[in-house]
């Protein structure tokens, strides 16, 4: 297995992550006619409403603005990141033993 792959693909990983899950999972608004903000909520929602009430954990909303330069960007990222984890799969399948037949 190719070791130093392995661990560009770990540190790249850790910073998509954040990327990928404001894209997904964030709240998409039209600020202006030619401008998108998309907005993720900070925290852990409780489970249910009388928890919500009682919780002392601040819910902070934080809106950013975003581009087509940039979702081009995000989607380049992840692209050539699974394109590395299917190097480092042929990797490890390339050095991987192969089984001995029973005699």
């Amino acid at each position: 297995m190719d070791w130093d792959l392995h661990k560009s693909i770990l540190a790249r990983a850790r910073l998509l992550v954040a990327k990928r899950d404001l894209l997904a999972h964030g709240t998409w608004l039209r600020y202006n006619a030619d401008e998108w903000h998309v907005l993720l909520a900070k925290g852990s929602w409780p489970k249910d409403a009388a928890a919500l009430i009682a919780s002392s954990k601040r819910i902070a909303p934080e809106s950013m603005p975003m581009d087509i330069v940039t979702l081009k960007a995000a989607t380049a990222e992840i692209v050539g990141l699974v394109n590395d984890l299917k190097r480092l799969r042929d990797s490890a399948v390339e050095r991987a033993p192969s089984p001995q037949k029973p005699s």
